[in-house]
């Protein structure tokens, strides 16, 4: 096992510009019946700020939220689609308590 490798190391910054871009193309290209995708991505996304943000954790919400990428597409689609705890969390993220995604 190598801590070092690229299986055990991540770029979050890099990685959330490339979910950021896809996010984007999606909500482009995917109609309001195919947009279980978007979910799935947006979820992706806020996973990979509460797995790997660390001590960013919180700047990284911030910069979600602050983003019009939280209102014009994570948010819209959490609530529409998401269980019932993301809808909530969503909402609680949405009101700038950013602790609930330890929740999530």
């Amino acid at each position: 096992i190598n801590p070092s490798s690229c299986m055990n190391t991540i770029d979050i910054s890099r990685r959330l510009k490339n979910l950021k871009v896809l996010l984007e193309s999606l909500k482009e290209s995917v109609s309001a019946d195919e947009d279980k995708l978007l979910l799935r991505k947006s979820l992706e996304y806020i996973w990979t700020i509460r797995k790997y943000g660390g001590n960013e954790r919180s700047r990284l919400l911030q910069d979600l939220v602050g983003d019009g990428l939280w209102k014009g597409i994570v948010l819209p689609v959490v609530l529409k689609h998401g269980k019932f705890k993301h809808r909530i969390l969503a909402r609680l993220m949405n009101g700038g308590l950013y602790s609930a995604i330890s929740v999530w």
